[in-house]
């Protein structure tokens, strides 16, 4: 059996009459990751902030994983008979280990003992006298770690000791629902809250293509899956194609990406009492981009009856990028696309009067139609399956444009209107007999349109590969 000590963080000591609670919910999330990983163990709670796990097999990697845990130590155990039984593990463990090397010795002791901590570590040094090391405690090249608890001792190395990540325990704070788009921003912002212990679901507002939907939905998976021991997380999908579609329809041009923002706002905060969640968490920053400057968020939260939270507010892209890294979710990161849909900048600081008007056009019922649309998927199950029978790609995405079809560019950099030249769908009623082909730059935004046009009758298509496709095919639009 391989032995744990295990070091909790020192903000658990703090919660007082919670600190059970609160150890007692770590242990539940250990025993989770341990029971999934099918190996024997046994743990055992002791006082003063320590717990000890008797493991089959070699955990110390995937125990890095439980938030509340900010150490790992690999130790072996000892019965405390004497201050020779000590020197004589230390001898025998270690004794090659530091031969040529510098060392140090470091002694903790609880309990009520006939000698002190400096006691034990001269007679542990003094046994290790022998074996051809030499002691530097300033910056020794192996500390020797002795843990001293009444009648046990526990003796494990700088070698044999792995980092946690610290924070508390998944699940004794309140569940939040994370804005999640599968960029950097909204992964790590939703790593941040589950470290400081809050169950987080993710919710995607689909505006794009399957394709990236599925790359979005994969982020949430690796999250879950390593990050997320003790609570199974769900993947909430709502199509937004609708709610786009109103706001460039409804709003001006430099409202379009304050005005998603609050309607995605909206639909989150209907979710919430369905799921059992306290709060919003999205991934915005300032200045990230210009919706996101604080007057901006101002608009976009005006009166609404929400709690958001943004744990990277005060993080730069280059210091989150790293954090994503650190995740392990830099590579499924980078393949999310982001969608061409609303690609109008909005000014640093809009008339939040005049944006709270324009945007009162949109009515509640284009928020109820959206959360009606909610799916959730199970990230342990086939959720790829399920989404793609929520989304036939088949139907909707074409390769080649088909002889005597209207192609409409809705790309941010030409489009005017819904589409370009089109304010409303009423102006594609004389087209409706014919195959329209929707263009974008990456694909994503025109995939979106052309479900929400299908939905309302038309025979409309979005061009997989956007423009770069479309130059391939030698087609040029104006």
């Amino acid at each position: 059996m391989v032995l744990y000590l295990i070091r909790l963080t020192g903000e658990i000591a703090l919660k007082g009459r919670r600190r059970g609670y609160f150890e007692n919910r770590l242990v539940y999330n250990i025993e989770s990751l341990l029971n999934d990983l099918n190996v024997n163990y046994r743990i055992d709670k002791i006082d003063g902030g320590r717990i000890l796990i008797y493991s089959s097999d070699d955990v110390s990697q995937d125990l890095q994983r439980v938030f509340g845990i900010v150490e790992i130590l690999r130790v072996r155990e000892g019965e405390l008979q004497n201050l020779k039984a000590i020197g004589e593990m230390a001898l025998n463990v270690y004794c090659s280990k530091i031969k040529g090397r510098s060392y140090a010795v470091r002694v903790r002791r609880v309990g009520s003992h006939e000698f002190t901590s400096l006691d034990v570590a001269r007679e542990v040094g003094a046994k290790l006298a022998v074996c051809g090391g030499y002691v530097d405690l300033e910056n020794p090249e192996i500390e020797i770690y002795i843990e001293i608890r009444d009648n046990r001792f526990f003796i494990t190395s700088s070698k044999e000791t792995f980092k946690g990540y610290g924070g508390l325990p998944l699940g004794v704070s309140e569940k939040v629902i994370s804005l999640f788009s599968g960029g950097f921003d909204s992964t790590v912002a939703s790593w941040m809250v589950m470290r400081k212990g809050s169950p987080t679901d993710f919710l995607h507002i689909a505006l794009g293509s399957i394709d990236n939907v599925l790359a979005t939905g994969k982020v949430a998976e690796k999250l879950a899956r390593m990050w997320s021991i003790g609570y199974r997380p769900r993947l909430i999908i709502v199509d937004g194609a609708e709610l786009a579609f109103e706001v460039r329809r409804k709003l001006p041009p430099h409202y379009w990406q304050i005005g998603l923002r609050r309607a995605m706002y909206e639909v989150a905060s209907h979710l919430i009492d369905r799921y059992g969640a306290k709060a919003i968490v999205t991934g915005e920053s300032i200045w990230e981009a210009t919706s996101q400057t604080i007057t901006n968020l101002n608009a976009a939260q005006k009166d609404l009856d929400v709690n958001i939270i943004r744990p990277v507010i005060g993080f730069d892209k280059d210091e989150i990028i790293d954090m994503s890294r650190m995740i392990g979710t830099y590579e499924l990161n980078n393949r999310v696309k982001e969608s061409c849909f609303l690609g109008s900048y909005p000014q640093p600081q809009v008339n939040i009067e005049k944006f709270i008007r324009y945007y009162s056009q949109i009515g509640s019922d284009t928020i109820d139609r959206a959360v009606d649309t909610a799916i959730d998927l199970d990230l342990y199950g086939d959720w790829v399956g399920n989404l793609r029978s929520w989304i036939d790609h088949s139907l909707i995405e074409v390769d080649t444009i088909p002889s005597n079809s209207i192609i409409v560019d809705v790309n941010r950099l030409h489009g005017s209107g819904v589409v370009k030249g089109l304010k409303d769908l009423e102006d594609l009623e004389k087209e409706k007999d014919k195959e329209i082909i929707l263009v974008c730059e990456e694909g994503e935004a025109s995939f979106t349109m052309a479900r929400l046009l299908r939905e309302k009758g038309f025979k409309a298509y979005s061009l997989h590969g956007g423009y770069r496709r479309l130059r391939e095919l030698g087609v040029k639009i104006d």
